[in-house]
């Protein structure tokens, strides 16, 4: 019996003829990919088509005994026979379930199944990713930096654990809702990650990544290490202050011999001087050049754009506001008088190579003495 209706709801298919699922209601359109509809592992119901890219694709999927929906990504069935993009695909999940952050894409299993289909279920974004948001032109840096700082906050541990993306770039950065938050930050997409703990997979003379935002060290051959990532997150904040990337051309040879012997067109002046310097050193050439680690880059952006307190640490901050310290004048007495006694004994053993030191150690006694006078007189005024 062939199958065409196909139910987006709930992800059931029927025979023709049916123009409404009866279980919802929901009017029944024709199955547009053999995997839609399909069960997965007995849980994974594949409802919706959601993404495709060079590696497979993106299904939106019904848990069937969780009743919750969940992204499934799909291995493309011509790759699951290639051991390097089979190994890529694995790489991926682990490099992503290694450490669980906030700001990483959940992933809740990875399983072949008997047919042969690779797969893993992640947590469903509902959202757009910063390539999208980017389409509305350039971004105010009030926005960029909470969106970089969250960046920097995934990849200081991941780089802690040997973990490089490589891929960084906006397509790979999905902006969510979350408790009311704006623009928080998922970093998608591990495939192209390097592990220190385990062997490259990319063959002699072959680059992988996106020419837009790889880093120098990259085009080259290098083998790469964390400085990578903080060049291309520095082309990720350009394009966000610009709207555009740092170097265009016909060809992607082109642009990546850009990233290595040419220096982008300067961030518009209206961009704050902290920040363009910021971008700046991001995308320094020689990665020794660049930021010591994404920590360090993040206590620059909250230098330049401190980060907005929280409700919890407002309450902190008032409560000490209002607290009233205690004048102690006897505590500096008694450090007063103990610094004196130990000149005096430390005089009487001294040879004469000593007395330069024990006269700056009286000095120190006597403004010791001096800051006791002050905070009696202080704790007089205070008590009247």
């Amino acid at each position: 019996m062939e199958l065409m209706g196909f139910c987006s709801s709930c992800g059931l298919l029927y025979p023709e003829g049916h123009n409404f699922c009866p279980l919802d209601g929901s009017e029944l359109a024709t199955q547009t990919d053999p995997l839609l509809g399909k069960v997965l592992a007995g849980s994974y119901r594949l409802v919706e088509l959601i993404g495709v890219g060079g590696m497979g694709k993106v299904f939106r999927a019904l848990h069937m005994h969780r009743d919750r929906q969940v992204a499934v990504k799909v291995l493309a069935s011509v790759m699951t026979h290639l051991t390097e993009q089979k190994e890529r695909f694995l790489r991926e999940a682990r490099a992503a379930a290694l450490i669980r952050h906030e700001n990483i894409v959940e992933v809740f299993e990875l399983e072949e199944m008997s047919d042969g289909i690779l797969f893993m279920a992640m947590e469903l974004l509902e959202g757009e990713n910063l390539a999208e948001a980017l389409e509305d032109g350039p971004m105010p840096v009030e926005r960029i930096v909470p969106i970089l700082r969250q960046i920097c906050g995934v990849l200081g541990p991941l780089h802690a654990l040997g973990i490089i993306h490589r891929d960084l770039k906006p397509d790979n950065v999905f902006l969510v809702e979350n408790e009311g938050t704006r623009d928080f930050v998922k970093l998608l997409d591990f495939g192209l990650a390097r592990m220190s703990n385990e062997p490259g997979l990319t063959g002699h003379n072959i680059i992988l990544g996106t020419p837009d935002y790889m880093a120098p060290e990259i085009v080259t051959g290098d083998d790469p290490g964390p400085p990578a990532d903080l060049y291309s997150l520095g082309c990720v904040a350009y394009t966000m202050a610009a709207g555009r990337t740092p170097f265009d051309g016909p060809s992607s040879v082109q642009i990546m011999s850009k990233q290595i012997s040419e220096e982008p067109t300067p961030l518009p002046p209206t961009i704050p001087l902290a920040f363009r310097a910021i971008v700046s050193r991001l995308m320094q050439k020689q990665p020794h050049y660049r930021y010591p680690d994404a920590f360090a880059v993040m206590r620059e952006l909250d230098a330049f754009m401190p980060p907005p307190l929280t409700a919890e640490r407002v309450s902190i901050l008032e409560a000490r506001s209002r607290e009233r310290p205690e004048l102690n004048p006897a505590l500096v007495t008694t450090m007063a008088g103990s610094w004196k006694d130990l000149t005096k004994t430390s005089r009487s053993l001294a040879d004469t190579g000593h007395h330069e030191v024990l006269d700056k150690m009286d000095s120190c006694a006597g403004k010791l003495e001096d800051v006791q006078g002050r905070m009696k007189e202080l704790s007089q005024t205070v008590q009247e």
